[in-house]
């Protein structure tokens, strides 16, 4: 008996216990965004790795970008035989943190970083697409874990990190796990052939526990009303810019619910102009549902200068504290340019001479050379030809943003036609009408589709579909190519008959190259043939754009160039606490960043009465939960890519590590 009990508690033991902790980047953005939080959590946790599902060749892929990275790593083994320095890889920085540097301590957690990457270049898609993308990758990676590891990990733990448009994706993300079960249930699947013992299969079938969700500079609220005419432009053009994700985040989407275009009688007419956003926040909902789950929602916001994500919608406030002129700010001791607690001045201060104005004017941050990336003296140069080059820099920005959405359109109503076909083809296998349409949608809001193959090969397709082959990103909601003999029969299209293209798809099979070739076929080889030109011209516009958002949010990357010559907008004046950061948490939000008096409370922005209503829901919801955590960088002019340090060699970036060791050292492992 003690025999049969000794061997059990080896098998018990001889299980990894893995939290996984997935990251999402932002609108624009790119995993190496959040490259410095990344090696953070390693350096902190022994044991802790990048997931391997997170490197560049085995990421989510279409058939094009797979024979792009193909071409790209022959390239790299070329250069190494030949001893030469291989091509840069925007994703070197990876290599190293793949491997655990050391192994976890018996017994421990070993946490497993996975940083998605399936929505570069595509998070004009949607929040609900790029959240069935990172979906996927969590699939492919909780897979891996659990039946290709040695020892079998079993996942106890689940976090999620969402920076800038990542928090809204991450919300929707939830929502999906939520409506898949993946907090209730282990599929049999997942339990390894090899496990045989009672008690370690009991043990592997426990799902994970969420555990921490974390979103740092998100707009939580969507973007906020405009204060000026020319912010009301930029909204204007944002909305319409941005494709879907630019609808969605002005609060102008409806109908989200439904992936279909017209909206079914059962759904009323409240319901299908309700934007994802607002559905995303109700208290009933599937999303709330979920993040009620997490033991802790931490939410980082900037207090000021963050023009891509103001403090309210950041933080889920109704007032902006830190507009009051006189503010008293206290800082972290052990954290710089994280908030401790704010006071208010107990009278208005003085309003300033005209002379005192002129002193603190500041140079347009156009006219700025240290605003300008390229190096002296070219910068300075650059500033008197701006009339003639910026006409030219406005028309390839606004042409590049209309290609971008052209693009994403155009994936979105492939997507949205292939899952209309594929539901149709669920509820002709499944041969009942009800249950067809229940597993068409998933929970509350008919979030896309969750039964598995339902998008298996749409970013395959789209591959094939008209005026999508020469785009940029035609992923969609790709996953690599199923074995022939599980891949569903293709579909039938609206006259009945089965295009040549999709059955390549579906099949995985070519032409034989004894059969003579259409003229499509012709113009697909030839525009294979040009891929690597075409790929190499597209990266040079992509570094061009990165270079030109660099340039725009960071300047030359120093905190001289990003410093405001006045200093404070609003004359705050700033003290750092002298006792430990450690009593500070436990105390009450409300006590330390107290409601703004009323005689103070003039000259307040408003918000839309909608946005009211997201933060009386998230309130009502998850309560003491919600742990709300202010950065302040009040001489920068932009602040939204310190918070988490996105540029890790930049002295201006630095700024932000207070903030990141922070979450680091309060995370929940």
């Amino acid at each position: 008996m003690a025999a049969a009990q000794d061997d059990t508690a080896l098998a018990a033991a001889a299980v990894q216990e893995v939290h996984l902790v997935v990251l999402c980047h932002g609108l624009w953005g790119t995993p190496a965004n959040l490259r410095h939080i990344c090696r953070s959590l390693i350096k902190k946790h022994p044991g802790a790795y990048l997931a391997p599902t997170s490197d560049a060749s085995s990421r989510i892929l279409t058939e094009r970008e797979a024979e792009r990275a193909k071409k790209a790593e022959e390239k790299r083994k070329r250069a190494q035989a030949k001893g030469k320095k291989p091509p840069s890889d925007e994703h070197a920085w990876e290599q190293a943190l793949l491997e655990p540097a050391q192994p976890p301590e018996q017994g421990s957690v070993q946490l497993v970083l996975l940083n998605a990457r399936s929505n570069a270049e595509r998070t004009q898609d949607g929040l609900d697409w790029a959240a069935e993308r990172v979906r996927r990758e969590i699939d492919a990676e909780v897979t891996r874990l659990r039946t290709k590891t040695s020892p079998p990990c079993h996942i106890t733990r689940f976090s999620i990190i969402g920076y800038s448009l990542g928090g809204l994706i991450s919300r929707f993300l939830i929502g999906l796990l939520h409506s898949r079960h993946f907090f209730t249930l282990v599929p049999d699947s997942h339990i390894p052939d090899s496990v045989t013992d009672a008690e370690l299969i009991k043990k592997l079938r426990q799902p994970p526990v969420p555990v921490q969700f974390v979103t740092l500079a998100t707009p939580h609220l969507g973007m906020l009303p405009p204060t000026s005419g020319f912010r009301a432009f930029m909204a204007y053009v944002g909305a319409r810019s941005l494709s879907r994700t630019g609808e969605q985040l002005f609060l102008r989407d409806s109908g989200w619910e439904g992936m279909e275009e017209e909206s079914s009688e059962a759904q009323t007419k409240q319901n299908f102009r309700r934007g994802i956003i607002e559905a995303m926040s109700l208290p009933d909902s599937l999303f709330i549902t979920a993040l009620k789950r997490f033991q802790k929602v931490v939410f980082y916001a900037n207090s000021v200068n963050d023009p891509t994500v103001p403090f309210r919608t950041a933080a889920l406030y109704r007032e902006d504290p830190f507009v009051v002129e006189g503010l008293h700010i206290n800082i972290e001791p052990d954290y710089s340019g994280l908030l401790r607690s704010i006071s208010y001045p107990t009278e208005p201060l003085p309003q300033p001479t005209v002379l005192e104005r002129v002193r603190k004017w500041e140079v347009p941050v156009f006219l700025n050379p240290k605003r300008n990336p390229l190096r002296f003296p070219l910068n300075y140069l650059a500033v008197p030809l701006l009339p003639i080059a910026f006409p030219i820099l406005l028309t390839l920005i606004l042409t590049r943003f209309h290609t971008e959405s052209s693009d994403s359109r155009r994936r979105i109503k492939e997507l949205r036609r292939l899952w209309r076909e594929e539901r149709a083809l669920e509820l002709e296998l499944s041969g009942s009408g009800n249950d067809g349409a229940a597993a068409a949608t998933s929970g509350q809001n008919g979030a896309p589709s969750q039964r598995p193959g339902l998008l298996e090969d749409a970013g395959r397709r789209m591959s094939d579909a008209p005026g999508v082959s020469d785009s940029a990103a035609t992923s969609g909601a790709a996953t690599p190519v199923p074995a022939p003999s599980t891949t569903p029969q293709p579909t039938s299209t609206a006259n009945g008959s089965k295009s040549a293209s999709s059955k390549r798809s579906w099949l995985g099979t070519s032409s034989s190259s004894s059969t003579p070739l259409s003229a499509a076929e012709k113009r697909k080889r030839e525009n294979e043939e040009h891929l690597g030109e075409q790929s190499r011209i597209r990266a040079l516009l992509q570094r061009v754009e990165d270079q030109a958002v660099d340039a725009a949010e960071m300047g030359d990357g120093t905190v001289e160039g990003n410093l405001r010559r006045g200093g404070d907008a609003h004359h705050a004046s700033v003290s750092i606490g002298a006792e430990s950061s450690n009593s500070s948490i436990t105390a009450k939000h409300a006590e330390r960043f107290p409601p703004i008096p009323p005689s103070l409370s003039k000259n307040q922005p408003k918000i839309f009465p909608l946005q009211e209503r997201f933060i009386a829901h998230f309130e009502q919801a998850l309560g003491d939960k919600l742990e709300r955590r202010f950065a302040y960088f009040p001489k920068v002019i932009n602040s939204h890519p310190i918070i988490i340090v996105r540029v890790p060699s930049s002295e201006l970036s630095k700024m932000g590590e207070g903030v990141v060791r922070h979450f680091v050292d309060t995370f929940v492992t």
